[in-house]
């Protein structure tokens, strides 16, 4: 379950979005007048989700605007109602994920949680589509 809070930090005067994932996953934006914003933590561990005929790694979408990969990421990836996450399909849009982050092909499994589901919620979203 997606969870979203926005507060303002009382030192700097910035805006904080925190998302929490599924009590594993944390990512962490400023934003502050005129910025973009920045990250300051990522997830340390994702969440794959498979069924028996394809796999999908969950990400917020505010990640893929940081690592600007947004608008390399096709239509066989699917986003949440909200389009707050993302699930990037395994064939060809979580590599592009991978290879934003630096991940090399031997350590980007350590990154991520499996999760098998014979009938994934994850077909039934919407195709992804950049915002």
């Amino acid at each position: 379950m997606l969870q979203e809070q926005r507060f303002m930090d009382t030192r700097s005067g910035l805006i904080v979005t925190s998302i929490n994932l599924m009590d594993i996953q944390h990512f962490v934006e400023y934003d502050g007048p005129g910025q973009k914003g920045e990250i300051v933590a990522v997830i340390k561990v994702y969440r794959f989700i498979e069924d028996p005929g394809h796999g999908w790694i969950e990400v917020p979408r505010l990640e893929l605007i940081a690592l600007n990969i947004e608008d390399k990421i096709s239509s066989y990836s699917y986003q949440s109602d909200d389009g707050l996450t993302v699930y990037l399909e395994e064939d060809c849009d979580m590599s592009v994920f991978c290879r934003a982050k630096g991940w090399t092909p031997g350590d980007a499994h350590t990154n991520w949680k499996s999760e098998h589901q014979e009938n994934t919620f994850v077909r039934n979203l919407p195709s992804y589509r950049q915002q």
